[in-house]
């Protein structure tokens, strides 16, 4: 599980250190004050810690993210980014650091005059590190594995083949089903247990089936229908993206290929606000049958809030000059005074996020 993610200097967050207390977090806060950095940061690092011969591909897309992160202003500028988790084997992390010379190379200048980073040059020292600060280059590195979920309700109805057995599902919901095929070809008891958490929260769908339909030029495939009270056979396509995201979400958690770390950006998108309470609870529910996942998300909504619990909830605000802060809900002032009496969501509505600004270690620095 990661317990602790320090960011420098990656777009808003110039300085920040999160903690996650439990293995569910959602961070919330308006819009720009870096919510889904984090969760970019997080699944970059894990994906270059999980295999160190992919460092130097990490490398050059992290050049890029920190380009177009400081796109015309002095990229020379020392950049660092760190994860830092702890597992059976004790403290295991990574950081790259961009800062000793030469840091850019194949440089191109735009019609403003900004740099587009095509390479970056980092120094091996700086690679891989664990516990006591010793390389792992040489070593594979035991890193739990992330991933971004970014669901697209039109890639999630889009009829799907596959020749991988067993099929995996894209990050953006691509090929669900084919995995739901594969669930109720060779593991249907999983394939009922995903019908029916997906029930709990949208009732109205009777039944999920699987269809043989054209996916992909004129080959066969398969695609998802949905037979309702009033209509039977339903195409995927024909449904909200809510009931989409839905299934797709359950789905990922419940395969048994998911990942360790599972970051979901805006987990409340197209759900009704019952919809949203259901899912936390089941999510609850997931992570006591599921002792090996986190998950981390985003949000806006108060209503996912409200089924958190206090030490679940992570704040983001923006300061005067426009960088990030992130601190738990539980820091406020009056959190004491006001948590019995309200839930986390109705704490949030009412506090917002300007208190973050006020708290003194944090209006010290900006000071």
């Amino acid at each position: 599980m990661i317990n602790r993610v320090k960011i420098q200097n990656f777009k808003a967050l110039r300085n920040v250190e999160i903690t996650f207390d439990s293995r569910f977090t959602v961070l919330v806060g308006p819009n720009g004050s870096g919510k889904t950095s984090v969760l970019r940061t997080i699944h970059w690092l894990c994906q270059i810690a999980g295999d160190h011969q992919s460092f130097q591909h990490g490398s050059q897309e992290l050049g890029r993210m920190i380009a177009s992160s400081y796109s015309g202003s002095n990229t020379n500028e020392a950049q660092l980014l760190e994860v830092i988790q702890i597992d059976s084997n004790g403290s295991l992390g990574i950081r790259v650091n961009a800062h000793p010379q030469p840091i850019f190379n194949n440089t191109k200048a735009d019609r403003r005059g900004a740099r587009n980073i095509e390479y970056v040059s980092i120094p091996k020292e700086e690679k891989l590190w664990i516990g006591d600060g010793k390389s792992l280059l040489g070593k594979k590195a035991t890193f739990v594995p992330s991933e971004l979920i970014l669901l697209d309700s039109n890639q999630i109805a889009i009829p799907s083949n596959t020749t991988a057995i067993p099929p995996t599902m894209g990050p953006n919901g691509a090929g669900l089903a084919s995995l739901m095929a594969y669930f109720k070809l060779y593991d249907e008891n999983r394939f009922d247990q995903v019908q029916e958490m997906f029930q709990k929260i949208v009732p109205h769908v009777q039944r999920i089936r699987i269809d043989r339909v054209k996916a992909g030029g004129e080959g066969l495939g398969e695609g998802l229908v949905f037979d309702l009270p009033q209509k039977k056979g339903v195409i995927a396509s024909s449904m909200s993206d809510g009931t989409l995201f839905v299934l797709a979400l359950i789905a990922k958690i419940l395969d048994p290929q998911h990942p360790k770390t599972l970051l979901i950006d805006d987990i409340d998108h197209g759900f009704h606000p019952n919809a949203q309470l259901l899912l936390i609870e089941l999510i609850h529910k997931l992570l006591d049958e599921i002792p090996d996942i986190q998950i981390i998300a985003t949000s806006h909504s108060p209503y996912i809030l409200s089924g958190l619990k206090w030490d679940e909830v992570r704040v983001t605000s923006l300061q005067k000059d426009g960088t990030a802060v992130i601190e738990p809900l539980s820091k406020h002032p009056n959190f004491e005074k006001w948590k019995e009496s309200m839930s986390p969501g109705e704490f949030w509505t009412h506090a917002g996020e300007d208190w973050i600004n006020r708290l003194p270690h944090i209006a010290g620095v900006a000071q």
